[in-house]
């Protein structure tokens, strides 16, 4: 679990929490563009498990997965393009 904690000029205050570390980074990068004059931070927390129901878990898995998924699309999609370059270079050396 990925605390968001923003300084509103009395310290930090605990404002969301995100199930994944890219979340938590796409939730920072909104408070930097939408609020530059207040500092933001992430904080890894450790939760237990029997602190949730299992929907709540079930919720966390997808979560998880879909980000997983996501960055297996984009690597993909890096190397796919990685690959068409490389080729189109190849060619060109020829």
């Amino acid at each position: 679990m990925f605390e968001i904690h923003v300084n509103y000029g009395k310290g930090y205050e605990y404002v969301c929490t995100e199930h994944t570390m890219m979340a938590a980074r796409a939730t920072l990068r909104l408070y930097a563009e939408n609020s530059p004059e207040y500092s933001a931070k992430c904080v890894c927390k450790r939760h237990r498990k029997s602190d949730y129901t299992e929907g709540q878990l079930a919720e966390i898995q997808a979560a998880k997965d879909a980000a997983f998924k996501a960055l297996r699309d984009r690597w993909a999609a890096k190397r796919a393009q990685k690959e068409e370059s490389d080729a189109h270079q190849t060619c060109e050396g020829s």
